[in-house]
């Protein structure tokens, strides 16, 4: 990721995701792929790194800065389980949580960037019940590699948690 490079693995190991086996289990190993986003320092390291992304768009080009990632990197089967990542809840629960606090961090800034994160692989079910975004928070839905959930659920339920949802094929 370019907020928690794996470069940040050795010196800071906390910073970085357990993995569950299934996505049910407890964690039991660490590998460096993914940050564990519920960590206060990895959601500083979120929260500082999207305005300094914002700042030097907007240094280049001022339209520039309308949409910002903090999408789980690739391969969302090395999100982090640890104790307080399933406290937050899903997978999705946690991508969520992290574009939420970035929303909120670069608002007052960047009132008009949306912050947005694709719903695939283990985020591609709903968040659980009760959980809303962030205003500027968009979720790019995919239409393949969906975990536990079909294109038509995420279609039909995603709607209800966010105010921007678009469809990826």
């Amino acid at each position: 990721s370019n907020y928690v490079p794996e470069s940040l693995f050795k010196p800071h190991p906390e910073y970085f995701a357990w993995v569950s086996p299934d996505g049910d289990k407890p964690a039991e190993k660490q590998n460096g792929l993914q940050p564990c986003t519920t960590r206060p320092e990895v959601v500083k390291l979120f929260q500082e790194g999207a305005i300094d992304i914002l700042r030097k768009r907007k240094e280049k080009d001022p339209t520039n800065t309308r949409l910002l990632s903090v999408s789980p990197n690739d391969n969302t089967g090395n999100m982090c389980r640890c104790r307080n990542c399933r406290a937050v809840g899903s997978y999705t629960d946690c991508a969520l949580l992290l574009a939420n606090q970035v929303a909120e961090a670069i608002a007052g800034e960047f009132p008009e960037t949306l912050v947005g994160f694709m719903a695939y692989g283990r985020v591609s079910p709903p968040p659980s019940p009760g959980t809303k975004a962030h205003p500027n928070v968009i979720v790019s839905m995919a239409t393949a590699y969906n975990w536990r959930t079909s294109s038509l659920e995420m279609l039909k339920e995603w709607p209800a948690f966010v105010k921007h949802l678009i469809i990826r094929e």
